[in-house]
């Protein structure tokens, strides 16, 4: 209605303004307003309307008025018409594809989020899966440890036992006797419950940080596997020079320590090596903190070196490793206590340093 009335305004001008330049500023300010409808190309139909009312209008009063230039003039303005029109379908077309690209993309961002999240998940599924396997195994081989850790205790309690029943049957019981004995199974009674206490602490979960040091790490550890290294005629060289204080997770590094540990003692004993050894070395600069764990098993095949951190790969026989330990041990040190778990060979055999940040 709006585009009517003002294209009606070309006629009113020219039976009640026929003077020729007021018709010609009314055919100028006609062609202004629908050439300032372009902006409206994003709704095209209301563009295609106010710009076609008003452009025929003029064009046919410009036909009526019957001169030559002024049929030149509706001709020109109906050619505008087209031009405008199509630039307007043109303005359109680029506005609705806009349009449409805005929404794919906020549907792929959206399908990606939730691909996204649902990896994630995934994954996290997976690591606790794998965490899990880890733990187990390493349960399996702790429990081995107890067992040879008790046998001794037990087999010394039993003995003192026996002992004091038998000089009872004999009659031949007495108070020092039977006080040494007592003593011995209490003493023994109370290694056990410490021996308690060291596996219980091991794994336990922490869930802030605590103020540690790669002494304290190395000490609670060799209580629990130095015996059982030893007992395979592995000598354990320690050489501890750093007792800078830090703050992390002492049992998550317990654990890696551990695991190290057996490796390097299981690949000992795989390789037959004449004279055994293992070497734990801690050190510092300015920056950081390290920890070594260095065999002479002759180290890992080159060809090998690159995947000994993958998940479920292991060089060992299949029915004594499950390809775990290495795995996480460097998710522990490197996704959870911020340092670098990394692997050489050097002339004797192979060597893992954990790295850990002071700050």
């Amino acid at each position: 209605m709006t585009a009517f009335f003002w294209g009606l305004t070309s006629w009113l001008t020219l039976i009640y303004a026929p003077v020729l330049y007021s018709f010609f500023t009314m055919a100028v300010l006609l062609t202004l307003s629908g050439g300032a409808t372009l902006p409206l190309g994003s709704v095209f139909h209301a563009f295609f309307t106010y710009s076609v009312t008003i452009l025929l209008m003029l064009s046919s009063s410009f036909l009526y008025y019957g001169g030559e230039v002024h049929t030149i003039i509706a001709f020109v303005t109906i050619v505008a018409m087209i031009i405008l029109v199509l630039s307007g379908h043109t303005y359109f077309r680029k506005i609705k594809r806009m349009i449409e690209l805005s929404i794919e993309l906020k549907e792929f961002n959206r399908a990606l989020e939730e691909r996204v999240k649902s990896e994630v998940a995934k994954n996290i599924e997976k690591d606790t899966q794998l965490m899990h396997q880890a733990r187990l195994a390493q349960v399996g081989e702790m429990v081995g440890m107890i067992a040879h850790q008790w046998r001794q205790p037990l087999h010394i309690m039993s003995t003192a036992a026996t002992e004091m029943d038998l000089k009872i049957h004999l009659d031949t019981i007495d108070y020092s006797s039977c006080q040494k004995n007592l003593d011995t199974i209490n003493t023994m009674t109370q290694h056990l419950s410490a021996t308690i206490d060291d596996f219980r602490d091991f794994f336990k979960i922490t869930r802030a940080k605590e103020r540690t040091s790669f002494d304290e790490v190395v000490t609670a550890t060799l209580r629990i596997i130095k015996e059982h290294i030893e007992d395979n005629n592995i000598t354990l060289h320690t050489n501890l020079q750093s007792s800078e204080l830090f703050y992390s997770y002492p049992n998550e590094l317990k654990q890696v320590l551990l695991n190290l540990l057996k490796n390097a003692e299981d690949v000992i004993a795989e390789k037959a090596v004449s004279t055994p050894q293992i070497r734990i070395h801690t050190f510092n600069d300015e920056m950081n903190i390290f920890l070594e764990v260095c065999d002479n098993g002759g180290g890992v095949p080159a060809e090998l070196t690159e995947y000994i951190f993958d998940a479920y790969f292991s060089s060992k026989p299949q029915d004594k490793g499950t390809g775990l330990g290495l795995y996480m041990s460097k998710k522990i040190i490197e996704e959870h206590c911020g340092g670098e778990l990394s692997f050489r060979n050097d002339d004797e055999g192979a060597c893992f340093r954990i790295r850990l940040p002071k700050s």
